[in-house]
């Protein structure tokens, strides 16, 4: 058995052509068959082209059919079986999922199982049996010998661990420092299987993410399985992420990502700012500070929340200063805009929150309630909600640490227990979204079935169409005392701003006139131009030409992928109000893997 993790279900498909390349070279034999589900990882016309080449017979079982393809779905049950157990034995975090899962499929290899008599399934493969004297129980406490150079005399020889898993490809062993925040792979290892890391005792503020430091290895026993990419994390370079879950990525991604690199200007550009990130930057900044009081004024209107006790069982999450400079449709800062945000990352699906999807209105929708309200010649109207997360309803028990600059003298060692939703927040959204909805259904609005972001009250000339996004409104009608009296409901449920006429939402300029509405992104399109250093470049009259001819391979020049896929983004949010650079952008987004000179000359012709 096999076990490949994934950063996301893309990867999924190179993984087994990966796969079949490496068991063909070791065993001689040639795959004659594959069954998978109807995943869209699965599904893309590459991959059926790759199994057609290969001669590989590719079955698909049917929807919701997992019997049709049992023989996997029982070993994932008893892999997930298993990697459970183990976390629970010596009560191991849960954000060690993927060291537990790895593990459980290293010792099932070995182990007896009735498809295969009277042999392991390591034995099987192999044809010899497997080593099992190096085997250790995992989550126990692991003495690592210190490697480092010019220790003085009295210094430790031994840092102590915990023992994680065996590393692939590699006679070693996987050790997590708790204390450093850093995974670790050597030989050199001394175990106490009756001991288990004191994890409560470490406080919510271990930071679960880490870094891979390798020692020399040397053989722990003659079993071997499958070489692939050890699966660690890079270590974060915020230093307040406490708690964050896991995310994986293979050891090349970290060193390449360790290793310092000078940047060009234009990446420059994109890290430019004017924003703080830190409590520290801003509170020497009258204008910052400011809109930090403003912040803490409508978090104590809406009685968010009340200092109490940590009660046992409890953790609370941390929170964080994110600052923002508002601006209008030309670019010019109107508003500086401070919000306290959740370090929603550490919350555990479950426990912490349950349901977090919420609707919002779709640009495609939105653009057209702005086709209808000139074809009949109605205004749009825009409605602000002022700090809208912090009316959501909570249903959770939810505790969280007291913000920079804004402790309670006198309950320093106190947290906040939240009677309403705050920013950053898994289920912030989905409260919202809650309150909102059974507000406007209150009010006589239903909701369209096909999109949840849209509302309609009334017929006729007293009909009122209403599109949400986030805190958001854009509404329209034939009355204008429809309007009005809407507006004054609105406000009296909540805390609003009244924009007037829509004239920007979301990066769009809007512009109303008799009989018709223009859309317009002349200043983001400036913006972008300046990002690809592109703005006193000459124009052309077409985005691409007649029959582009680029290619996923070739003898050009590497270019920074970074820079390519942001424009590229940039440019795919354009196309709503330039739809005739759709097909050349969707064009050169399929190159974003390894874009070369040829590929970014593409996008400057659009950009042009």
């Amino acid at each position: 058995m096999w076990l490949v993790l994934l950063t996301n279900k893309d990867k999924a498909a190179g993984a087994i052509k990966k796969f079949q390349a490496g068991v063909e070279v070791e065993t001689g034999r040639k795959l004659c068959a594959l069954r998978t589900d109807h995943g869209g990882e699965f599904t893309a016309v590459t991959f059926e082209e790759y199994c057609a080449e290969k001669g590989v017979h590719w079955q698909l079982t049917a929807p919701y059919s997992p019997q049709q393809n049992s023989v996997v779905e029982r070993r994932n049950q008893t892999v997930m079986a298993a990697a459970r157990c183990l976390l629970k034995a010596r009560k191991v975090r849960g954000t060690f999922w993927g060291e537990a899962v790895s593990t459980a499929v290293f010792l099932l290899n070995p182990s007896p199982t009735k498809s295969v008599d009277g042999k392991t399934p390591y034995e099987a493969w192999h044809g010899e049996k497997p080593a099992v004297h190096f085997l250790r129980t995992f989550g126990c406490i692991a003495h690592v010998k210190v490697t480092r150079p010019h220790a003085a005399k009295l210094d430790d020889r031994s840092v102590k661990m915990v023992f994680v898993g065996y590393e692939p490809g590699s006679k070693a062993y996987r050790v997590y420092d708790p204390v450093a925040g850093r995974l670790h792979v050597s030989w050199d290892v001394i175990f106490d299987e009756a001991r288990m890391w004191p994890w409560e005792e470490t406080g919510a503020d271990l930071d679960d993410t880490f870094t891979v430091e390798y020692t020399v290895a040397r053989a722990i026993g003659g079993a071997t399985r499958p070489t692939s990419p050890p699966q660690v994390d890079p270590e974060l370079e915020q230093k307040d992420d406490d708690g964050a879950p896991r995310r994986y990525c293979s050891l090349n991604d970290c060193i390449a990502a360790a290793e310092p690199r000078t940047l060009d200007p234009d990446e420059w550009l994109l890290m430019a700012t004017d924003e703080p990130s830190t409590y520290n930057e801003a509170a020497t900044d009258p204008a910052w500070h400011a809109a930090m009081e403003e912040e803490m004024e409508a978090i104590k209107a809406n009685g968010i929340w009340e200092a109490v006790e940590l009660l046992a069982g409890h953790r609370p999450i941390g929170l964080k200063w994110v600052f923002k400079l508002k601006k209008d449709a030309h670019g010019v800062v109107v508003r500086h805009k401070a919000r306290l945000v959740a370090k929603g990352y550490v919350q555990r699906a479950g426990i912490d929150f349950e349901e977090v999807f919420a609707p919002v209105a779709r640009l495609d929708s939105v653009r057209a309630l702005a086709a209808v309200a000139a074809h009949e010649g109605w205004k749009l109207h825009h409605l602000d909600v002022k700090s809208a997360f912090l009316n959501g309803d909570l249903k959770e028990e939810v505790y969280v640490a007291q913000p920079s600059g804004f402790v309670i003298a006198g309950q320093e060692r106190r947290v906040l227990h939240l009677r309403k939703a705050l920013y950053g927040l898994r289920q912030a959204p989905r409260a919202w979204n809650a309150k909102l909805d059974g507000t406007l259904v209150a009010l006589g609005f239903k909701r369209c079935e096909e999109e949840h972001g849209m509302y309609t009250r009334g017929e006729g000339r007293e009909r009122v169409l209403l599109g949400v996004y986030v805190d958001d409104l854009i509404l329209t009608g034939a009355e204008e005392a429809a309007i009005s009296t809407f507006k004054a409901e609105m406000k009296s449920s909540f805390k609003m701003s009244d924009l007037g006429y829509l004239n920007y939402y979301l990066g769009i300029e809007v512009k109303q006139e008799e009989g018709r509405t223009t859309l317009c992104q002349a200043a983001y399109a400036a913006k972008l131009l300046d990002k690809a250093g592109m703005a006193d470049c000459n124009s052309v009259h077409v985005p691409m030409d007649g029959k582009p001819k680029l290619s996923k391979s070739g003898s050009n020049s590497p270019v920074n992928p970074t820079l390519y896929r942001s424009i590229v983004g940039s440019l795919r949010y354009l196309v709503h109000t330039q739809p005739d650079i759709s097909f050349a952008v969707g064009f050169v987004s399929r190159f974003m893997a390894n874009p070369t000179t040829e590929h970014m000359g593409a996008i400057k012709q659009i950009l042009r």
